[in-house]
C-alpha cells in the first residue's frame, strides 16, 4: 500500500489518507460536543466565581483559561469518553467503505464470512475498549475537577 514512500513521505500519506476516515466518524459527535461546551459556558459565565475575579482584577486571560474553559471542559470530557463507544461502532462501517485495514473491516469480515469465533472476540475487544475509556474517564476526572475524589 505504501510501498513507493519512504521516510516523512509515508507519514504524510498516511495521515492524507486518514483525513476523510476521521471526519467521517467523528462528523456525528462534533455538533454535540459543541452544543455541551456552549450550554456549559453559558452556565458558567454568571457563577459568582467568575464575577469574583472580576472584581479582584484578574487578566481577562487568566479568567478565560482557568476559570471558564476549565469548568466548561468537564461536561465535554464527560460527552467526550461516553461517545468512544459510537466512535468504535462507527468504525466498523467507515473501514468496509474506505477499504481501511483495522478492527471495523476484522469484524466486518468476520461477519459475512460467518466466523463466530472471531466475532466474538472482536466484540469483547470493543467492549473492553469501552470499558478502558469508562476507567480512564473516572482516573482523568480529578485532575479536571478537584472536588471528586477517587
Amino acid at each position: 500500500m505504501w510501498s513507493g514512500y519512504t521516510g516523512a513521505q509515508r507519514y504524510l500519506d498516511i495521515l492524507r489518507h486518514l483525513i476523510l476516515p476521521a471526519l467521517t466518524v467523528s462528523f456525528g459527535s462534533i455538533p454535540l460536543f459543541f452544543t455541551t461546551l456552549r450550554t456549559s459556558l453559558l452556565q458558567i459565565i454568571d457563577e459568582d466565581y467568575i464575577k469574583m475575579a472580576k472584581v479582584q482584577g484578574l487578566s481577562q486571560t487568566h479568567i478565560r483559561f482557568f476559570y471558564y474553559w476549565r469548568n466548561a471542559m468537564i461536561p465535554v470530557f464527560t460527552v467526550l469518553m461516553l461517545d468512544v463507544g459510537q466512535i468504535l461502532g462507527g468504525s466498523v462501517v467507515v473501514e468496509a467503505v474506505f477499504s481501511y485495514p483495522g478492527l471495523g473491516r476484522t469484524l466486518y469480515d468476520a461477519v459475512l464470512s460467518r466466523d463466530y469465533p472471531l466475532m466474538q472476540y472482536s466484540f469483547l475487544l470493543i467492549a473492553v475498549m469501552v470499558l478502558l475509556s469508562c476507567l480512564i474517564t473516572d482516573l482523568l476526572y480529578p485532575l479536571l475537577d478537584p472536588r471528586v475524589k477517587i
